[in-house]
């Protein structure tokens, strides 16, 4: 009687262990003044937050480390090349001698400011898609493994870690 009472709550226990995983997966949207957006269950998330999330996962956690690496290199190019771009058009304002050389230089490094910020977002998609695929594929997940046996003194369980 033990040994079926046992059984049944082994059993009742992995089905409920098997339904009652969810996946939290994370994406990646495009907002306002094309901006990353990060949601997780409908939730908005913000940088910290993703990159909290993505710490169980090394290849997307480090992904996501260099992408953020790329957003502050975009933004230190594009607030030069924006200096650059205002400094002659506001003394070309004043009536002054603007410096047009400094313009187009600052019209380079807003150009290169744009290309790193496309490149920032290709390694954000790159690492929720790693992301997902690791929860998807049961790289994060619990990997037990219940086996039933028939042995000349009954019904044997196994559980594998």
């Amino acid at each position: 009687m033990k040994k079926i009472i046992l059984f049944k709550f082994f059993l009742i226990l992995s089905i409920i262990s098997v339904f009652s995983q969810t996946t939290n997966t994370l994406r990646v949207e495009s907002g306002i003044r094309d901006r990353v957006e990060f949601y997780q269950n409908n939730k908005k998330l913000n940088i910290y937050e993703v990159m909290h999330i993505m710490e169980t996962n090394d290849i997307a956690y480090k992904i996501m480390k260099s992408a953020q690496n790329s957003l502050g290199l975009a933004y230190f190019f594009g607030i030069i090349g924006g200096l650059l771009i205002g400094f002659p058009l506001g003394t070309a304002l004043t009536e002054g001698n603007p410096n047009w050389k400094l313009a187009a230089v600052g019209g380079g490094l807003a150009l290169i400011s744009f290309s790193i910020k496309k490149s920032y977002k290709q390694k954000v998609r790159t690492a929720v898609n790693f992301y997902n695929t690791g929860l998807n594929t049961g790289m994060l997940q619990n990997k037990t493994k219940v086996n039933f046996y028939i042995t000349s003194n009954g019904v044997a369980m196994a559980l594998s870690f």
